[in-house]
């Protein structure tokens, strides 16, 4: 499939790039004056006119790219576990933020292997005009002025301030538990650009509400540039029926040091 997925490298970049024209018709930032028909979602989290939008742009163009791979969307209605391969995506990753005018949300598109690990990710910044991409191994960025500034932390241990923290505990608490937590206020795909910049040098992140859709994309690119992705328990993270508690990115030369930081907050986190 990595074959298939680099000839048709080009129709997917003109999928997204849609996409990231529709919701740039829509964001404040822009001064757009489009209704954006604010909604909450059970879980109390916000949807939008221009989540809908860019996702009917996005399961409308993969399925004619790709008629037989199914789709799953953050703001599909289905709630089925997919198995095999598939696409899993986040046409808004970044809602409040965007609501609120603020220009770092994201499209997060992944291509999920039988094995349930990304084999493909697409990261972009509509607003920024910036893209990450990967497909098996191969790499490519658009839109930084600095390309050489792109790759993991070269760390060999972790700095105070360095590991990005999502979780139940409270950010001062983390704070107290550990200096080397970061718990500046980013959504999870912001987070993940400063890793991809080396700014951070790891991030944990309790799922709680947030989805397969928020991970995976970062996770293919991660693994493109040689880190890598793991449980709570430094396992391999896998998509499929089993939600992990925890995610995990990290440099693969930093991973035991910070899957034992892990351990030693969510432990204190479930006390």
């Amino acid at each position: 499939m990595i074959e298939e997925l680099s000839q048709k490298r080009e129709a997917i970049a003109e999928v997204l790039q849609h996409a990231s024209l529709e919701l740039m018709s829509y964001w404040p930032g822009a001064g757009s004056g489009r209704a954006l028909g604010i909604e909450e979602k059970a879980d109390k989290s916000l949807v939008s006119k221009a989540d809908y939008a860019s996702n009917e742009v996005l399961v409308g163009g993969l399925s004619r790219l790709f008629p037989d791979i199914p789709i799953k969307s953050e703001e599909s209605n289905s709630t089925k576990a997919l198995s095999g391969d598939y696409w899993l995506i986040d046409p808004l990753d970044g809602t409040s933020r965007f609501l609120d005018g603020a220009d770092d949300f994201a499209i997060l598109v992944a291509y999920i292997g039988t094995d349930g690990i990304p084999e493909a990710g697409w990261i972009v910044f509509p607003a920024q005009k910036v893209w990450f991409w990967a497909i098996g191994a191969e790499f490519g960025v658009e839109g930084l002025q600095e390309k050489e500034a792109i790759g993991l932390s070269q760390a060999v241990e972790l700095r105070p301030g360095s590991v990005y923290v999502r979780a139940r505990t409270p950010s001062e608490e983390l704070v107290k538990l550990d200096p080397r937590v970061n718990v500046e206020g980013l959504h999870s795909g912001a987070a993940f650009f400063h890793f991809l910049l080396g700014k951070l040098s790891g991030v944990a992140l309790f799922m709680g509400r947030l989805g397969p859709w928020d991970i995976a994309a970062p996770a293919a690119v991660i693994h493109a540039l040689g880190g890598a992705t793991y449980n709570q328990l430094g396992e391999p993270y896998r998509f499929g029926e089993i939600d992990e508690e925890v995610f995990v990115a990290v440099p693969k030369q930093l991973r035991v040091e910070l899957i034992s930081l892990v351990g030693q907050l969510f432990k204190d986190a479930d006390e």
